[in-house]
């Protein structure tokens, strides 16, 4: 179980297909296999910040899932996995929930009586009635165990009605007229509910983000380098008014990896320059570039030919001060047509 990567931890070697890198594994002082994941800065446990490395099919692991499934009082495959993760991170943990929990599971029995059954037309009706109630409050997102108290995971009867419809509301919960108490009372009740909805996000989605994604697509994305020219994404205008922007510093974080950049951009208030700090998702490239790439060496314009078969097209020599021109900026890359319509100018101006 985990012979090659403890090999591969014990000789600190890997290859390119391990799951070191996705999983960022490491052994610990019990010699265990534990991840590390991109929540290490949460508030978090330490143990669920990093979990102890468990396969998909093992006996031990099917042990846990129920024991886990068992404490959670049968909530289901959402809950039982999110008690897990605090502890332990399953390779396909989901998969094998469902393969476990189906065993142990009596829904299907139940469902099989209730269909067997001979209901009136007044029964058949209320039980749509019912089935509608309960799609309507199926959570949207996945549901996890909450120690602290009731959960109240986010469903559309909530986006519909603002409440769950499984319950009928009390009369008290209808205000003729409202006063300064009430109010209060409603303010304090939405802070409460502000503060249930920042622990359902680290359940439902914090520890769901531990593996790291690949920062490349078939090795074919575009790396933002310093000095680059990019264009600054701002969700709240059109495309057509997005600025332009120029890379000043690379920020990596603790991996390496390069997750925001400083860009220098122009204020549209004091139309002076500054300095702002983005997250790399937020800056498209455009083909301007601070230096060639060794995968567009093909593709490099060579400012030399191009002058010269510009200079096939006109009867007289370039002055050596047009070819300065072209060539001082050698460490700039230009397009083709901007050095062919820098040339034209230029002779342009000479005639």
């Amino acid at each position: 179980m985990f012979s090659e990567e403890v090999k591969q931890l014990i000789n600190r070697t890997k290859t390119s297909s391990s799951r070191l890198d996705q999983l960022r594994l490491f052994l610990d002082d019990k010699g265990m296999i534990r991840c590390e994941g991109r929540i290490e800065h949460s508030s978090v446990s330490s143990e669920a910040k990093k979990p102890v490395l468990l396969p998909a099919k093992h006996h031990v692991t099917d042990l846990i899932i129920q024991e886990h499934h068992d404490s959670t009082n049968h909530t289901g495959i959402k809950g039982t996995l999110n008690r897990i993760r605090k502890r332990y991170w399953i390779l396909h943990g989901r998969q094998a929930a469902k393969r476990v929990l189906r065993k142990y599971s009596v829904k299907r029995c139940l469902k099989k009586s209730i269909d067997r059954a001979t209901l009136s037309f007044e029964e058949l009706r209320t039980i749509l009635i019912e089935i509608e109630s309960t799609l309507n409050n199926r959570p949207i997102t996945y549901i996890y165990d909450d120690e602290e108290g009731i959960s109240y995971p986010l469903t559309p009867s909530c986006l519909l009605y603002g409440r769950r419809t499984t319950t009928t509301p009390d009369d008290s919960q209808f205000e003729i007229v409202s006063t300064n108490e009430s109010l209060t009372r409603r303010a304090q009740h939405h802070k409460t509910l502000l503060k249930q909805f920042t622990k359902q996000w680290r359940r439902e989605y914090l520890l769901s983000i531990r593996e790291a994604a690949s920062s490349s697509n078939n090795g074919t994305r575009d790396v933002i380098a310093e000095g680059d020219i990019v264009i600054l994404k701002n969700e709240s205008t059109k495309r057509l008014f997005w600025k332009i922007a120029k890379v000043e510093k690379l920020i990596r974080s603790i991996d390496g990896v390069v997750r925001s950049e400083k860009i220098r951009v122009l204020n549209s208030e004091t139309r002076k320059p500054i300095i702002m700090r983005r997250p790399i998702q937020h800056l498209i490239p455009l083909e301007i570039r601070s230096k060639f790439g060794n995968e567009n060496e093909e593709e490099q314009v060579d400012v030399n030919e191009e002058s010269s078969e510009t200079q096939d097209l006109s009867t007289e020599p370039l002055d050596s001060d047009v070819k300065t021109a072209v060539v001082e900026k050698k460490n700039r890359p230009k397009r083709k047509a901007a050095v062919q319509g820098e040339l034209v100018r230029k002779l342009s101006k000479q005639t």
